[in-house]
Protein backbone atom coordinates (compact mmCIF):
# COMPACT_ATOMS: atom_id res chain seq x y z
CA UNK A 1 0.00 0.00 0.00
CA UNK A 2 1.12 3.90 -0.75
CA UNK A 3 1.93 6.44 2.25
CA UNK A 4 1.54 9.87 1.35
CA UNK A 5 2.14 13.16 2.68
CA UNK A 6 0.87 16.38 1.97
CA UNK A 7 -1.22 14.76 -1.16
CA UNK A 8 1.51 12.81 -2.30
CA UNK A 9 2.87 9.45 -2.71
CA UNK A 10 6.28 9.09 -0.90
CA UNK A 11 6.65 5.30 0.09
CA UNK A 12 4.99 1.83 0.66
CA UNK A 13 3.84 0.16 3.77
CA UNK A 14 3.56 -3.32 4.67
CA UNK A 15 0.85 -4.74 7.14
CA UNK A 16 0.93 -8.38 8.10
CA UNK A 17 -1.41 -10.08 10.28
CA UNK A 18 0.09 -11.45 13.01
CA UNK A 19 -1.48 -13.94 15.53
CA UNK A 20 -0.26 -11.29 18.15
CA UNK A 21 -1.31 -8.42 16.23
CA UNK A 22 -0.72 -6.41 13.17
CA UNK A 23 3.11 -5.29 12.21
CA UNK A 24 3.54 -2.44 10.00
CA UNK A 25 6.95 -1.47 7.94
CA UNK A 26 6.96 1.52 5.81
CA UNK A 27 10.15 2.86 3.81
CA UNK A 28 9.33 6.86 3.03
CA UNK A 29 11.55 9.19 1.05
CA UNK A 30 10.77 13.07 1.99
CA UNK A 31 12.55 15.91 2.37
CA UNK A 32 11.13 17.82 5.67
CA UNK A 33 12.64 18.86 9.05
CA UNK A 34 9.25 18.32 10.45
CA UNK A 35 9.47 15.22 13.20
CA UNK A 36 6.81 12.75 11.39
CA UNK A 37 4.23 10.08 12.06
CA UNK A 38 3.07 7.40 10.73
CA UNK A 39 -0.83 6.98 10.87
CA UNK A 40 -3.33 4.82 9.34
CA UNK A 41 -7.14 6.36 8.48
CA UNK A 42 -10.51 4.52 7.54
CA UNK A 43 -13.52 5.75 7.44
CA UNK A 44 -15.63 6.46 10.50
CA UNK A 45 -12.32 5.95 12.66
CA UNK A 46 -10.05 8.03 14.62
CA UNK A 47 -6.65 8.27 13.07
CA UNK A 48 -4.55 4.89 14.25
CA UNK A 49 -0.99 6.33 15.29
CA UNK A 50 1.38 3.75 14.39
CA UNK A 51 4.74 5.56 15.41
CA UNK A 52 7.03 8.31 14.72
CA UNK A 53 9.18 7.89 11.29
CA UNK A 54 12.76 7.04 11.98
CA UNK A 55 16.02 8.48 9.24
CA UNK A 56 17.88 5.73 8.00
CA UNK A 57 19.92 6.71 5.46
CA UNK A 58 17.95 9.03 3.28
CA UNK A 59 15.01 7.73 3.87
CA UNK A 60 12.30 7.60 6.79
CA UNK A 61 11.15 4.09 8.17
CA UNK A 62 8.62 2.76 10.59
CA UNK A 63 8.79 -0.76 12.40
CA UNK A 64 5.63 -1.15 14.78
CA UNK A 65 3.94 -4.06 15.70
CA UNK A 66 0.39 -2.96 17.65
CA UNK A 67 -1.21 -5.66 19.84
CA UNK A 68 -4.58 -6.79 19.13
CA UNK A 69 -5.52 -5.38 22.19
CA UNK A 70 -4.17 -1.72 21.01
CA UNK A 71 -6.19 -2.13 18.07
CA UNK A 72 -9.25 -2.82 19.82
CA UNK A 73 -8.98 -0.08 22.19
CA UNK A 74 -8.55 2.63 18.98
CA UNK A 75 -11.66 1.24 16.99
CA UNK A 76 -9.71 -1.59 14.82
CA UNK A 77 -10.54 -5.30 14.33
CA UNK A 78 -8.42 -7.52 11.62
CA UNK A 79 -11.93 -6.73 9.54
CA UNK A 80 -11.45 -3.28 9.61
CA UNK A 81 -7.79 -2.15 9.20
CA UNK A 82 -6.70 1.83 8.36
CA UNK A 83 -7.46 1.35 4.55
CA UNK A 84 -4.79 4.16 4.00
CA UNK A 85 -2.06 5.97 5.56
CA UNK A 86 -0.25 9.36 5.59
CA UNK A 87 2.67 10.61 7.06
CA UNK A 88 1.49 13.71 9.63
CA UNK A 89 3.48 16.04 12.38
CA UNK A 90 -0.26 15.16 13.61
CA UNK A 91 -1.84 18.52 12.89
CA UNK A 92 -2.61 18.33 9.15
CA UNK A 93 -5.45 18.24 7.23
CA UNK A 94 -5.57 14.89 6.07
CA UNK A 95 -6.09 13.92 9.99
CA UNK A 96 -8.92 16.79 10.72
CA UNK A 97 -10.89 15.37 7.41
CA UNK A 98 -10.56 11.97 8.82
CA UNK A 99 -11.19 12.63 12.68
CA UNK A 100 -15.12 11.24 13.35
CA UNK A 101 -17.76 13.69 14.15
CA UNK A 102 -17.67 14.57 18.02
CA UNK A 103 -20.58 14.33 20.70
CA UNK A 104 -20.45 17.74 22.43
CA UNK A 105 -19.15 15.46 25.96
CA UNK A 106 -16.06 16.92 26.85
CA UNK A 107 -15.02 13.27 28.52
CA UNK A 108 -16.16 11.42 25.48
CA UNK A 109 -14.82 13.68 22.69
CA UNK A 110 -11.70 13.59 24.35
CA UNK A 111 -11.64 9.65 24.30
CA UNK A 112 -12.26 9.91 20.94
CA UNK A 113 -9.76 12.19 19.86
CA UNK A 114 -7.33 10.39 21.68
CA UNK A 115 -8.31 7.29 19.87
CA UNK A 116 -8.60 5.52 23.08
CA UNK A 117 -12.72 4.84 21.89
CA UNK A 118 -13.88 4.17 18.35
CA UNK A 119 -17.03 6.16 17.22
CA UNK A 120 -19.12 5.85 14.61
CA UNK A 121 -21.84 7.66 13.49
CA UNK A 122 -25.28 6.41 13.62
CA UNK A 123 -29.24 7.94 12.79
CA UNK A 124 -29.57 10.58 14.96
CA UNK A 125 -26.12 10.14 16.84
CA UNK A 126 -23.41 7.99 17.40
CA UNK A 127 -21.90 4.78 18.60
CA UNK A 128 -18.98 4.51 21.06
CA UNK A 129 -17.28 1.25 21.41
CA UNK A 130 -14.30 0.82 23.62
CA UNK A 131 -12.41 -3.07 24.75
CA UNK A 132 -14.29 -4.55 28.08
CA UNK A 133 -13.13 -7.36 30.45
CA UNK A 134 -14.48 -7.77 33.74
CA UNK A 135 -11.50 -6.81 36.51
CA UNK A 136 -9.67 -4.23 33.79
CA UNK A 137 -9.81 -0.50 33.51
CA UNK A 138 -12.43 0.37 30.95
CA UNK A 139 -11.90 4.41 29.63
CA UNK A 140 -15.89 4.36 29.80
CA UNK A 141 -16.18 3.23 33.53
CA UNK A 142 -17.35 6.77 34.06
CA UNK A 143 -20.76 5.92 31.37
CA UNK A 144 -20.64 1.74 32.16
CA UNK A 145 -24.34 1.99 33.46
CA UNK A 146 -25.44 3.26 30.42
CA UNK A 147 -23.79 1.00 27.93
CA UNK A 148 -24.42 -2.40 26.79
CA UNK A 149 -21.72 -5.17 27.30
CA UNK A 150 -21.38 -7.94 24.22
CA UNK A 151 -18.11 -10.05 23.27
CA UNK A 152 -15.77 -7.80 24.86
CA UNK A 153 -17.18 -4.43 23.90
CA UNK A 154 -18.41 -2.08 26.28
CA UNK A 155 -20.97 -0.04 23.91
CA UNK A 156 -22.67 3.56 24.47
CA UNK A 157 -25.17 4.57 21.94
CA UNK A 158 -25.17 8.48 22.15
CA UNK A 159 -28.24 10.55 20.59
CA UNK A 160 -28.43 14.52 19.47
CA UNK A 161 -30.34 16.36 21.92
CA UNK A 162 -32.63 17.04 19.82
CA UNK A 163 -34.05 13.49 18.80
CA UNK A 164 -35.41 11.52 21.14
CA UNK A 165 -34.22 8.43 22.59
CA UNK A 166 -35.19 5.69 21.18
CA UNK A 167 -35.50 2.65 22.92
CA UNK A 168 -34.47 -0.95 21.90
CA UNK A 169 -30.89 0.02 20.93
Amino acid sequence: MEVSYRGQTVGQIQVEVQDDGVRFVAECRVQTNDILRLYGLRDGCAPLRIDVAEPVGDSLRVQRTLSWYALRTAGYTADSLPTRYVLDTGEGSELAESRPAVTGDVKLDALIMNGVVRCQPEDGGFCIQAPFAAGQACPLAFALTACTVADGQAVLHVRRKSVPFQAGR
